[in-house]
């Protein structure tokens, strides 16, 4: 499989917005955030994987992740770098990122992202996350880039 990653366009919300529905992901705001999302795609243009992030002054949330199930790990990798190069092209000092899901905490430290505590994410951020917001979740990991 031949993928480009790129960073989304206007012209690619509704093919991203049926990505992220497929795979049951909020697709609020996507409009108005489009610019800071990286899609894949393969050689039929098809989106396999996406994440973006929401912006409040000099911090980024990392949100929409979704990939097909036969992405690589190398695949992977190379869309986290391309999202963490654009987050920095956008003026972006800290990115943080949320997860519920213990196992990815080494992938995500592979990719330079430490676990820090849930105030030093700013409240502007928090109030945009929606798992941020719930106390359903057993086990929340707020991570932070380190570069």
């Amino acid at each position: 499989m031949n993928e480009l990653i790129r960073v989304a366009h206007v012209k690619d919300v509704r093919k991203v917005k049926t990505f992220l529905e497929k795979a049951c992901v909020s697709v609020e705001e996507l409009e108005s955030n489009i610019e800071h999302f990286v899609i894949m795609e393969n050689s039929e243009k098809e989106v396999v994987a996406t994440v973006g992030f929401q912006k409040d002054g000099h911090a980024g949330l990392l949100r929409s992740l979704v990939i097909v199930p036969t992405l690589t790990q190398d695949k992977i990798l190379m869309l986290f770098k391309s999202v963490v190069r654009l987050a920095k092209e956008s003026d972006i000092d800290q990115l943080f990122l949320v997860t519920n899901k213990e196992a990815s905490l080494s992938f995500f430290e592979l990719l330079h992202f430490q676990v820090v505590p849930k105030d030093t994410v700013p409240a502007g951020l928090q109030e945009q996350s929606a798992l941020l917001q719930t106390d359903n979740v057993d086990k929340l990991y707020v991570m932070c880039y380190q570069d």
